[in-house]
Parts: structure tokens; sequence; C-alpha cells
């Protein structure tokens, strides 16, 4: 394994750097600094991983690379560009979660938890999906579309964790429910409260799940079988 440590060093150091500027409306640092997450996440990923380059994440951070940038030049006025970008990378997502959903034997014991988990994520989409906001009302479909999309990462990578407890699991479980944490700060940043707190966990939560996206995928051959010890 190369010296992944400059990588993970710029990572941190840019997403600290674009979270506080963000917090003091510092906005020219955060048009300098932003650019740099993606890629240097990326970097460190290619100095981590045990096997080829996986065309999935990379796929992913292209994805998401493109609705941020398309989130620090236009802003929300360009929601239904920023949702399809991000609902691409979901969609690759879960077509992972589902390749390591068929190796592990169907467990019916935790379709409970999941039904649970179910309930609460719905009734969160019903409350975005409510508030009388334009961008919400003239995108309502893809709102919705996307919001499915991301209750059924969450569910999926639930079911997987309960089912089948390992650090691979554990990785995609902690990063789905960043992606929808991140979403959700997002959301109520935007439509709710402009809240600097919510601003501040809006970032951290999604570069949170940029650097257990990349963990996931390093850990999904080798500890398929690791049992995780809390």
């Amino acid at each position: 394994m190369k010296d992944s440590k400059s990588a993970l060093y710029l990572f941190v150091s840019a997403s600290l750097v674009v979270i506080i500027s963000s917090v003091f409306k510092y906005e020219n640092i955060v048009m300098l600094a932003k650019p740099m997450i993606i890629p240097s996440a990326f970097f460190y990923y290619l100095q981590t991983k045990k096997t080829a380059l996986n065309i999935s994440i990379a796929s992913i951070f292209v994805s998401f690379f493109v609705g941020d940038m398309i989130i620090l030049v236009l802003g929300d006025a360009a929601i239904r560009i920023i949702l399809l970008t991000f609902l691409v990378g979901y969609l690759i997502l879960l077509k992972t979660i589902v390749e390591d959903l068929i190796r592990i034997e169907f467990n019916f014991s935790s379709l409970l938890y999941v039904f649970i988990l179910m309930i609460l994520l719905a009734g969160i989409l019903y409350f975005i999906l409510d508030l009388p906001i334009t961008q919400i009302i003239d995108n309502y479909w893809i709102f919705m579309i996307y919001g499915v999309v991301l209750i059924t990462l969450v569910l999926l990578a639930t079911y997987y964790y309960v089912s089948n407890q390992n650090i691979n699991s554990f990785n995609l479980l902690i990063a789905t429910l960043a992606m929808l944490l991140s979403d959700l700060f997002y959301c109520l940043y935007n439509y709710v409260m402009k809240s600097s707190i919510l601003d501040a966990m809006n970032l951290f939560t999604q570069f949170l799940s940029y650097y257990l996206l990349i963990k996931y995928y390093n850990s999904r051959i080798v500890t398929n079988k690791v049992k995780l010890i809390i």
C-alpha cells in the first residue's frame, strides 16, 4: 500500500476549511477549497485500494463532484440538475449494495429493524415533500424519487449490517446514514431555517460519507468474513 497520509491530510484539511468558511460566510475561500475535496478523497482511494480500480466508486465520485460544483456555482436555483447528478451516484451505489446482498443468506428477523426504520424515514420524506417551497412543488416527483432511492439505500444497508455484521457492512451503514443526514440538513438549511449549525452539519456528514464510501469499497472483499467487535 502506498503512503496515503498526504491525500488524507489534504482531504481532511480542505473539508475543515470549507466547513469553517461556510459557517463564517467566507464564500471566496469556499470557492477555492471545495473543488479540492472529492479529488483528494479519490486520490486517497487510489492510494489505499487493494484491488484494481473500481469503476463504480469512480463513477460515484464523478457524479458527486459534478453535483457539488453545480451547488457551488449555481446554488439551489439548479436543484433539479443537482438532484439528478447525486441520484446517479446513489443508483450506482445501490447496484453495489445489491451485489453484496445476494452473497449472504436471507435473514427474516432483520426485516423487523428495516420495517421500523422504513416507517421513520417515510415520515421524514413526507415532511420534506409537504413543505410549501417552490423548488419542491415544481420538482415534486424528482424529490420523491430521490428520497425513495436514498431511503432504499439506508434500508438495504441496515439489513446488510444486521444480517452480516462486519467492517464492510458497518462502513456501508454509516456512509448511507451520513448521506441521508447530509441531504436532510441541506433541506432544513435551504427550506426551513438558515442556520450555520445546519449548514456545518450538512457539510460534515457529506464529507464523512465520502470517506466511509472509500472504506466500504476497500473492505468489500478483504473483510467479508471479519466480525465487527463493538
